[in-house]
């Protein structure tokens, strides 16, 4: 499977998760040599949060380096050991790694605590991240928004108790251009 390939189906993993595929991810992974750290990361995460939530064995290390990174971050004491893997378990602020790393979590998952995490980083509950976290994650989130209807849903779910006006705004702009896009896909299937 081409890289990309491998990136839209994880993207959509949580809406049909199954063993066999995140095998087939894992040994597609393995073929990717030449990734990058930040995207080895990614798919450590995906693996990572996959076998933990699903209760999947995960490959063998022979599947290479992003396997172990996977199992780095499965195993508690292991993970202990490991800044990375620490700076991951418990993040102190959302960095643009940790923003795609929290993304990958949930496309993993489907667990809504990801998307709020996010949302903690749009509303600033984190004061030490980066100003590039405070552009993306709006982004991303609108972005994400328009394309996956479980997100739409939360952004729903958190319009009308968002204690912050600011936030309240930015959710009902996230529903609205995605319902506006929707009817725009709508309109070019007829």
């Amino acid at each position: 499977m081409a890289a990309e390939d491998i990136g839209k189906t994880m993207t959509w993993f949580y809406v049909s998760p199954s063993e066999a595929l995140f095998r087939d991810i894992a040994l597609d992974l393995s073929g990717h040599p030449q990734a990058s750290a930040h995207v080895e990361d990614i798919f450590a995460v995906f693996l990572w949060r996959s076998a933990s939530k699903y209760e999947y064995a995960m490959p063998s290390e022979a599947f290479g380096p992003i396997v172990t990174k996977a199992k780095l971050l499965l195993d508690p004491a292991s993970a202990n050991r490991s800044e990375w893997a620490v700076s991951i378990h418990e993040p102190s602020a959302l960095t643009p790694e940790l923003l795609d790393l929290t993304w990958m979590s949930y496309f993993a998952t489907g667990e809504v605590k990801y998307l709020d995490l996010i949302l903690g980083a749009i509303r600033g509950q984190y004061n030490n991240s980066l100003a590039v976290v405070a552009a993306a994650a709006p982004w991303s989130f609108r972005a994400n928004c328009e394309q996956h209807p479980s997100i739409l849903a939360h952004a729903e779910s958190r319009v009308e108790s968002a204690s912050d006006p600011l936030m309240a705004r930015f959710l009902r702009d996230c529903i609205q251009r995605a319902k506006t896009k929707e009817a725009h896909s709508f309109e070019g299937k007829r």
